[in-house]
């Protein structure tokens, strides 16, 4: 297919007009993707640091656009552009803030002409798996066939908490301390999957099921575990390999092994109320990197560093896993 485009743009407030008039027709999206791109939108709004990607659409013969790639970003732009209308006066001054920004602020719309819809759905794949400098968590956006993927891209797109603490999605691996983001999307993967899955450090294997939970339930899970996880660090310093070891992964996969072991063919209250209870088990646990106790795990010290560093392998993660039982045994006492 040789598609030729365009590239136009439009003010954000003319944008949503558009939509009510039926002139922007949009794909699905899912509702707690459009609440989180609002609340991002509305704080980056005072900073001016909100960045919304080109929109790609077709124009059909009879002038609308047809969203090929943008529906979420499209949705919420109309959903705040709405709510002008309906909030009271106590929030007048949010709202006039709020009014300014759509107004004064535009966003560029790549625009392809008379495309079939089929045409338009493999533009969406070519746009999204082919590109030779595409973004890892593009991929895994993308990448539906796997629901650890999904999981992880729910997390990022609809986790405040997590989007502070910093996920790197350009490099697959993080040197610490240098790279201070709590997590690459890879570690976040695994993380995601030990709570799907379990593995070998887990006393009780997951049954041959695919899936034992809804995507939503394990979403809502893993966010409820990054919630209590981030009453132990604030979650812009979770990452701070000079402040806090949670910055190592070892001990995050770890924690991930200790709350789900023997949980994982659970039902997702069981798992849920287990999973709070054992977090405040670990509450009491110095997670300071000045801690001798990394010590007596596997790992080193690097030279011209007064860091101790984990080593990031199985037996390392098992010592650790035992120590946080015996932790949590002192923790109900």
């Amino acid at each position: 297919m040789a598609a030729e485009s365009t590239i136009e743009y439009m003010s954000l407030s003319f944008l949503a007009k558009q939509f009510a008039k039926d002139q922007i027709i949009i794909r699905a999206v899912k509702k707690e993707h459009v609440q989180a791109l609002k609340r991002y939108i509305i704080s980056g709004m005072e900073t001016k640091q909100a960045f919304l990607p080109m929109l790609v659409a077709n124009k059909s013969v009879d002038g609308k656009l047809q969203m090929i790639d943008g529906s979420t970003r499209v949705y919420a732009i109309h959903s705040l552009y709405n709510s002008l209308k309906t909030q009271s006066s106590h929030y007048e001054e949010n709202q006039t803030k709020l009014a300014v920004y759509l107004e004064n602020s535009s966003i560029g719309i790549q625009v392809f002409q008379g495309l079939s819809e089929s045409e338009c759905d493999q533009l969406y794949i070519d746009f999204n798996t082919r590109g030779k400098k595409v973004a890892l968590s593009k991929l895994i956006e993308y990448d539906s066939r796997n629901l650890d993927n999904q999981i992880t891209n729910r997390l990022i797109e609809t986790n405040e908490m997590l989007r502070q603490a910093g996920i790197e999605t350009e490099k697959r691996a993080i040197i610490r301390p240098t790279n201070k983001k709590f997590l690459s999307l890879s570690q976040l993967r695994q993380v995601v999957k030990i709570f799907m899955k379990g593995d070998q450090f887990a006393s009780i294997k997951v049954s041959d099921k695919e899936s034992l939970l809804m995507e939503e339930e394990y979403t809502e899970l893993l966010n409820n575990w990054f919630y209590e996880l981030f009453k132990w660090q604030t979650p812009k310093e979770a990452g701070n390999y000079h402040i806090t070891m949670l910055a190592s992964f070892p001990v995050i996969s770890s924690i991930a092994y200790f709350v789900n072991d023997g949980m994982v063919n659970e039902t997702f209250e069981k798992r849920m109320n287990q999973m709070v209870n054992r977090m405040q088990q670990l509450s009491q646990i110095d997670w300071s990197t000045s801690s001798h106790v990394w010590e007596s795990f596997n790992g080193a010290y690097r030279n011209g560093i007064e860091l101790y560093f984990l080593k990031n392998e199985p037996a390392t993660i098992k010592q650790i896993l035992k120590w946080l039982e015996k932790a949590a045994f002192k923790g109900v006492m």
